[in-house]
């Protein structure tokens, strides 16, 4: 889309998915990425994150900035950078920190190893849950899966994952499972194993 419309505004949310696979912003068509950082980044809430390409900086005009962004200064709200104009006011550094430290982690791990383990994950779930007729078609008919699954599943269902020490949560009619590079291929054979007791 956007070699075909170049001026196009591409905003995505990588709430679902910063920390989980590997993203190269900058070769992407993304302009604007914002993510929250309690989700798969693992850095806790109230802290979060914001990219941009130059394009979307020359096409915004901010009408309106914080005071502590321009440093307490009022005449210098004009000579700050971009990004500074999005600081809100009143910052928590400790969010900041746990936001820092998170991302030290992801990067000691490294990105390339956690998109090949998740993807690793992602593959064996698919299989196991198709096995037992878990899965709609919309996810088996996808090429790349992420590792978030809701699977087809009643209360009694979810009680029984629940008292299990299964961490899952409802989702509409089914019940969402999710797996990290803290989870291993052994994970998800004891969650099948826990599913076919109740089968």
């Amino acid at each position: 889309m956007k070699e075909e419309f170049p001026q196009l505004l591409i905003i995505a949310d990588g709430t679902q998915f910063c920390g989980a696979f590997e993203i190269d912003f900058e070769n992407s068509g993304i302009d604007m990425l914002g993510a929250s950082g309690y989700k798969w980044l693992l850095a806790g809430t109230g802290n979060g994150f914001m990219l941009f390409k130059d394009l979307a900086k020359r096409r915004f005009r901010l009408k309106a900035i914080g005071f502590n962004s321009a440093n307490a200064v009022i005449t210098g709200k004009n000579t700050i950078p971009f990004n500074k104009r999005f600081e809100p006011g009143h910052l928590d550094s400790l969010n900041f920190g746990s936001l820092k430290r998170a991302l030290e982690i992801l990067n000691d791990i490294g990105m390339k190893e956690i998109t090949a383990h998740n993807e690793k994950l992602s593959k064996k779930a698919i299989k196991g849950f198709n096995e037992l007729g878990l899965l709609n078609n919309d996810v088996l008919n996808r090429h790349l899966h992420s590792t978030i699954f809701n699977i087809k599943g009643n209360d009694l269902l979810f009680n029984h994952l629940m008292e299990a020490n299964v961490v899952c949560s409802r989702r509409g009619k089914g019940i969402r499972l999710s797996f990290h590079y803290y989870n291993t291929s052994e994970d998800i054979d004891s969650i099948l194993k826990i599913i076919r007791k109740k089968m």
